[in-house]
C-alpha cells in the first residue's frame, strides 16, 4: 500500500478519498458526498452526535471584528422557531460596555430559554461560538456559571464536528458557505462571506453611520447576512436529521461523567466533575463579600472600594484561569482517533503488544506499539490521560522512537483496554499560590 512520509494511513486514506471526490464533482451545481463508515469502537460520532430536535432549540451565530483592540464580538444573533416561522433575535456591540452587556444579554436569554425547555440545543457551526462566550466570560468575568452550565449539560452542539466525522463532500472546504449548496440556493445580497462582514463594518466604521441597524444601510445588510447564517445553520441541522434517519442511525448521549465532545464539565472549583448544585467554595464566598464591600463604599472610599474590588477578582483568578487547560483536556478526550493523529501532544491509535506486563514497584507496564508516521512530543517521563478515562493518569514510562513501542505505567487497582490513545496531561498552576493569594485576601477583608 502508497505510504507518505509523516502522514499515517488513516490520514491519508482520509485525504485521498477527499481528492477524489472533489474532483469528481468539479462541474456539478451539487457537490457529490458520501458518509464515511461507521467506526466500531467510536459508536459517538458523526451524525450519532445529533441529538433529537426540540421546539425550543437554538441556531446561533457570531459577527466579530478582529481589528478593534482586543477585538471585538459586535452581533450575536440567533433564530428560533415560532410556530412555522423563523424569528430573529440580535443583540449589538461597538464597544466594550457593549460588547460585555450583549454576551449578558444573550447568554441570559438562551439560560432562561433552556430552563423552560432543558431538551433545546444551541447549534452552531465550527468552534467561533463557544470559544468567544469562553473568551469573554473570562474577559469580562461575568456569566461564568451559566456558560459552565451550558457546557456542562452539552447544550451547545458543532454541527462541523457532525459534518467532519459524518460525511465526505466534494467542496474544496467544509465552511458553511461551502456545503449549503447541498440543502440550499446560492445566496444573495452584498455580505455574502464572514471576511465581507469585516470589509464591511470597517466600511460603517468609516461611513459615520448610526449605531442602530434600523438607521444604517451598511449594519442593515450585514444584520441579514447574520440571520442568513443563522437559517443556514438551522437548515443544514434538518438535512443531517434527514441523512440520520435515512441511515438508521440513533443519537448516542454522553456516557455518565463524560463530557459532549469539545464541552467541559467544569465544577465550581473550577475543577472537572463538580456541578452547579454544589454550594460556593469559600473563595466565591470571600470573593463575593469583597465585591458587595467594594459597592458599599464606592461612594465615600473609592480608593478603598477600588482596592476590594481588585482583590475580589484576584481571589477567582487561578480558578478562571484553569478553565481552559480543563476544556483543552476534554476537548482532547471528545476527538475521534482519526483526528488524534493531527494532534502532536498525543499518540493515536496505540495497540497492545503480546509483551507480558513488566513488574514496576507496585505497578505494572503495559507496552503498546504506535505508527510511526505520527509526531508526536510525548516522550518517556510524559504524565498522560488515556483518552475515554478521566478518573486517572498515567504515566509513559519507557519509548522506543525506533520501533514505534511505549510502555505506559499502570497502578496495581487499574486496567486499560488493548487499544488506546494516549494525550498529554498539562499541569495546572500550584494551589499553594491560590492559597496564599485567599490568605491576603481573608486578611485584607478582616
Amino acid at each position: 500500500e502508497r505510504r507518505v512520509p509523516h502522514v499515517s494511513p488513516p490520514v491519508f486514506a482520509r485525504l485521498r478519498d477527499q481528492a477524489r471526490l472533489q474532483r469528481d464533482s468539479a462541474g456539478h451545481p451539487v457537490p457529490l458526498y458520501h458518509p464515511r463508515p461507521p467506526v466500531a469502537d467510536e459508536p459517538r460520532r458523526g451524525l450519532a452526535l445529533l441529538p433529537p430536535p426540540s421546539d425550543g432549540d437554538i441556531f446561533f451565530d457570531m459577527e466579530g471584528f478582529p481589528y478593534a483592540p482586543g477585538g471585538l464580538e459586535y452581533l450575536f444573533g440567533a433564530v428560533t422557531r415560532n410556530g412555522t416561522a423563523m424569528e430573529f433575535h440580535d443583540w449589538w456591540a461597538h464597544n466594550e460596555a457593549g460588547e460585555k452587556a450583549a454576551f449578558e444579554g444573550f447568554i441570559d436569554w438562551a439560560v432562561a430559554r433552556w430552563r423552560r425547555d432543558p431538551s433545546l440545543h444551541i447549534y452552531h457551526y465550527a468552534a467561533y461560538e463557544t470559544a468567544a462566550a469562553k473568551r469573554l466570560m473570562g474577559r469580562y468575568a461575568t456569566r461564568e456559571a451559566e456558560v459552565d452550565d451550558l457546557l456542562r449539560h452539552g447544550v451547545f452542539v458543532d454541527l462541523y464536528a457532525v459534518v467532519r466525522q459524518g460525511f465526505v463532500i466534494g467542496t474544496p472546504s467544509y465552511s458553511l458557505k461551502a456545503i449549503e449548496r447541498l440543502y440550499r440556493d446560492s445566496r444573495a445580497g452584498e455580505v455574502v462571506s464572514a471576511t465581507g462582514s469585516v470589509i464591511e463594518y470597517q466600511r460603517w466604521i468609516d461611513s459615520g453611520e448610526p449605531r442602530r441597524w434600523q438607521e444604517s444601510p451598511i449594519l442593515a445588510g450585514i444584520r441579514e447576512y447574520n440571520r442568513a447564517d443563522c437559517e443556514s445553520t438551522w437548515a443544514l441541522r434538518s438535512w443531517l436529521l434527514d441523512r440520520r434517519r435515512e441511515g438508521g442511525i440513533e443519537y448516542v448521549p454522553a456516557p455518565g461523567g463524560q463530557p459532549e465532545r469539545g464541552k467541559g464539565r467544569i465544577g465550581r472549583d473550577g475543577r472537572p466533575g463538580s456541578t452547579e448544585d454544589d454550594p460556593p467554595t469559600e473563595t466565591e464566598q470571600l470573593a463575593a463579600r469583597l465585591l458587595a464591600r467594594a459597592d458599599a463604599r464606592a461612594d465615600r472610599d473609592p480608593d478603598a472600594a477600588a482596592l476590594d474590588r481588585l482583590i475580589g477578582w484576584l481571589v477567582e483568578f487561578h480558578r478562571r484561569e484553569e478553565k481552559p487547560m480543563w476544556w483543552r483536556m476534554f476537548e482532547r478526550h471528545g476527538k475521534t482517533v482519526e483526528e488524534r493523529y493531527d494532534d502532536p501532544d498525543r499518540l493515536a491509535g496505540l495497540v497492545r503488544t503480546a509483551a507480558p506486563p513488566r513488574p514496576n514497584k507496585r505497578s505494572w507496564g503495559l507496552e503498546y506499539a504506535y505508527d510511526l508516521a505520527q509526531d508526536t512530543t510525548l516522550r518517556a517521563g510524559s504524565k498522560v490521560w488515556v483518552a475515554g478515562i478521566m478518573d486517572a493518569s498515567f504515566e509513559i514510562t519507557a519509548m522506543d522512537e525506533d520501533a514505534g513501542l511505549v510502555e505506559v505505567k499502570v497502578g496495581p487497582k487499574k486496567s486499560l483496554p488493548d487499544r488506546i490513545c494516549l494525550l498529554e496531561k498539562e499541569s495546572v498552576p500550584a494551589d499553594v499560590i491560590k492559597e496564599a493569594v485567599a490568605r491576603y485576601a481573608a486578611a485584607w477583608e478582616g
